[in-house]
């Protein structure tokens, strides 16, 4: 709940950097806070349906619904800024897609924190150890290598085929 807004922050400022001086190394930081919390959010959000029931039947519910929201977000996310740009400039179009995704992450984020059974929220009051003994396991250190690649190839491509339609192939329109 507490990363959201950050995640939704460095969303904008993948957009507008604060400086203009070295902006490769600002897409950089940009990216990798972004994607830290993204990732952050994402393996939470993705173990909810655990922690919710005990009953098969209704986390099987609750993965259908989380998944067809996220098809649904995906969709949208995909389609606004081409419907924003009949309307306003690029640069508009994305400050205004970067406080859209802000509010709502955050809103979201505070319905969550204060409307998730207490058991989901960790309490702030209580002090959490964190037990990194599985990392002694040689097999897992392998898999989280591999893992760790595979997301990275994925992470690159995806950043870099905005840069590539609009550079190489010089066909910006059809992004």
């Amino acid at each position: 709940a507490f990363s959201a807004p950050i995640l939704g922050i460095s969303f904008i400022f993948l957009f507008y950097p604060l400086t203009n001086n070295n902006l490769a190394c600002w897409l950089f930081i940009s990216l990798f806070i972004t994607y830290f919390f993204f990732s952050l959010i994402q393996i939470n959000y993705q173990s909810l349906a655990v922690g919710f029931s005990e009953d098969y039947n209704l986390k099987t519910k609750i993965i259908a619904i989380r998944e067809s929201v996220g098809v649904v977000g995906i969709i949208f996310a995909s389609t606004a800024p081409a419907v924003l740009f009949l309307y306003f400039s690029e640069a508009k179009s994305f400050l205004i897609i970067g406080i859209l995704y802000l509010s709502v992450i955050s809103f979201c984020a505070i319905i969550f924190y204060f409307k998730s059974p207490q058991s989901l929220v960790l309490s702030t009051k209580t002090e959490h150890k964190i037990d990194l003994s599985f990392l002694k396991n040689r097999e897992l250190k392998y898999l989280f290598t591999i893992f760790f690649f595979n997301s990275l190839t994925f992470g690159i491509t995806a950043s870099l085929m905005l840069f590539f339609v609009e550079i190489v192939l010089n066909a910006k329109n059809f992004t």
